[in-house]
């Protein structure tokens, strides 16, 4: 009976020992990539070995002919390699919803240029750089961009993968820098722009990244100092040409000290860095209108550059209707006094001897009135612009500006 058994267990592992061996070579990963690999390239070379027998086999491209077999292999090779990239590169699971049923791609992933809707992005290095609404795999709608410490760079509209639309754009340790309107990445249309301390710094109209149009301009403490015109990111000084000086404090709500002497008078504006000269009245007790501005910058804003030598400057303006060496007068004095405290030392100061009358209210009793500044005087759309030189063909210190047919 045991023999019976042992011979009956014989013939089934003989039958079924080839069966599992068989098995287990097709289960086996390395002989299956082998095998797919000698069909595929077996086929290749199978199509590639048939030679065409008519034009009937061929494709005309330009002056060639170019065989059928060899076109349908390059779009298989093409198809594969497509299929490689997809299922190795960015598998499957790219496709795949997260719990939150927004799908995460890699920036180059190929799947990311046909989706439309809400998505995750990953950058190069890994991190989550983009979450939100996308058109055939650029940015489209609403999303945020994150930096590599998942800092909030910016939120808002997007349109062509930059910033368009409203939105909020922050520094880099998550301080609100700019909200408001974009155009292609640019500050374009209303917005407030904050200092790195959260403190507001200007509320109004932009252009070109640029303050520009009329906009309110606030101090440190976000207080209201300046509410008028800007133009290139500056303010548009010539605006306070003709103005009374009722007018001029309506709109100027800083620091102001008036100057005076027997000879002119003059009211330094400290917040914004002018200083403006008026027709000669005794202005302490009249009102009068300003007929020239002193600003104290040694660069001027023109067109969409500023320039910092008037000798760059003959492009926009033409041959200086004036240059030359002249004697320094009281305004001017004032203000090498305040360029000197700006840091602005192109310039020495005139040794102004002065006498406080109020807290706002200055007495010029002399000053250094040989002291002699050499100027460059063009004009330019009406106005006429004086740059204040040490030297010839130097760098200016500061400008001023005042209506052509006033002077």
């Amino acid at each position: 009976m045991n023999n019976l058994f042992s011979t009956l267990l014989n013939v089934v592992k003989a039958k079924l020992v080839p069966v599992w061996t068989k098995l287990k070579l097709f289960c086996n990963a390395s002989y299956l990539k082998t095998q797919v690999f000698n069909k595929i390239r077996s086929f290749f070379s199978s199509m590639l070995n048939v030679k065409p027998r008519n034009k009937n086999d061929y494709y005309p491209f330009l002056l060639w002919l170019v065989s059928k077999r060899l076109a349908l292999a390059v779009v298989m090779v093409l198809g594969i390699l497509g299929a490689y990239y997809i299922f190795c590169v960015n598998p499957p699971a790219a496709f795949l919803a997260g719990e939150d049923g927004i799908r995460t791609y890699d920036y180059d992933a190929l799947p990311l240029r046909f989706i439309s809707g809400k998505v995750r992005i990953k950058a190069k290095s890994g991190y989550i750089a983009y979450e939100g609404e996308v058109e055939k795999g650029r940015a489209k709608g609403q999303g945020i961009l994150y930096d590599s410490e998942q800092n909030i760079v910016y939120t808002g509209m997007f349109e062509n993968s930059m910033y368009n639309g409203r939105g909020k754009l922050f520094y880099a340790g998550g301080q609100l820098r700019y909200e408001g309107e974009f155009t292609d990445n640019e500050y374009e249309g209303e917005g407030k722009l904050y200092r790195q301390n959260g403190t507001l710094e200007y509320d109004g109209v932009f252009l070109n990244g640029n303050k520009s149009g009329s906009g309110t301009l606030y101090d440190s403490g976000s207080n209201m100092i300046y509410n008028g015109t800007f133009s290139n990111d500056s303010i548009l000084y010539s605006e306070l040409l003709g103005k009374s000086t009722a007018d001029v404090a309506s709109i100027y709500m800083g620091e102001r000290t008036a100057y005076y002497d027997d000879t002119a008078f003059a009211a330094a504006l400290k917040d914004i860095g002018v200083l403006y000269q008026t027709e000669q009245k005794d202005t302490l007790k009249e009102e009068s209108t300003v007929q020239k501005v002193f600003v104290w910058e040694n660069s001027v804003p023109i067109g969409e550059k500023r320039y910092t030598r008037v000798t760059e400057l003959e492009a926009y303006m033409g041959q200086p209707v004036y240059e030359g060496n002249t004697y320094i007068t009281m305004p001017e004095a004032v203000c090498l006094e305040y360029l000197q405290q700006k840091g602005i030392t192109l310039l020495d100061t005139a040794g102004l001897e002065k006498k406080s009358l109020y807290d706002d209210v200055v007495q010029i009793e002399d000053y250094e009135k040989d002291y002699m500044l050499y100027l460059y005087t063009y004009e330019y759309e009406g106005l006429l612009y004086t740059f204040y030189c040490k030297s010839r063909y130097g760098e200016f210190a500061m400008y001023s500006i005042e209506r052509a047919e006033t002077r």
